[in-house]
């Protein structure tokens, strides 16, 4: 909680407002909260009442996110123009001064079975997240795999605020840059082991 209000003390202070962690700490990892939680329980409330059966997309958007996750360009929304249109249209309702929630999203997608498919999804990545995370830190022995899954899985964690379309596209973006470097990092290896600069 305490880096939560770091968070938001860095934002404050980034964007000129008053940064409430500089006079207490208490004050400044707790009060934030109440805020970002309201925020996010309304965008869900809000989301189930406003939401009819006409606007499901039944994990169509989720196409144009893996689209648009492309680096500098935005495929999805130059194939698909008329229903990015729609589907900001509706987040704009929903969540006007930011993402939508991981429950809102997933009511969007297929109604109550969208938020029960994620209750599910959650539970079984945070339990196998759980035992992969003590498994490598019983053995102390660290792959590019390992450090890969437990680097996306501390991401995954801090997007509690954040909808699964940007989790997605976090995802792909940043899968796409591990293995960049991870790519380059074999190439000086190799030129370090030949001698190389």
């Amino acid at each position: 909680m305490v880096l939560f209000g770091f968070q938001f003390s860095l934002r404050e202070s980034i964007t000129g407002g008053t940064s409430e962690i500089s006079e207490s700490l208490t004050s400044g990892s707790i009060s934030p909260q109440f805020g970002e939680f309201a925020g996010v329980g309304s965008i869900t409330l809000y989301a189930i009442e406003y939401i009819n059966p006409e606007m499901y997309t039944y994990g169509k958007h989720f196409i144009i996110i893996i689209l648009n996750s492309i680096p500098y360009f935005k495929v999805g929304d130059i194939l698909f123009p008329d229903y990015v249109k729609e589907l900001q249209g509706i987040r704009k309702v929903i969540a006007p001064w930011g993402a939508l929630t991981m429950a809102a999203e997933s009511y969007l997608t297929c109604s109550t079975a969208g938020i029960m498919l994620l209750a599910i999804f959650l539970g079984l990545f945070l339990a196998l997240f759980h035992r992969y995370f003590k498994e490598i830190l019983s053995s102390m022995t660290f792959s590019v795999k390992d450090i890969y899954w437990l680097s996306f899985g501390a991401i995954f964690i801090s997007k509690y605020r954040s909808g699964i379309s940007d989790i997605l596209s976090t995802f792909i973006n940043f899968s796409l840059l591990y293995f960049f470097f991870y790519q380059v990092s074999k190439v000086l290896r190799v030129r370090k082991a030949q001698g190389g600069p």
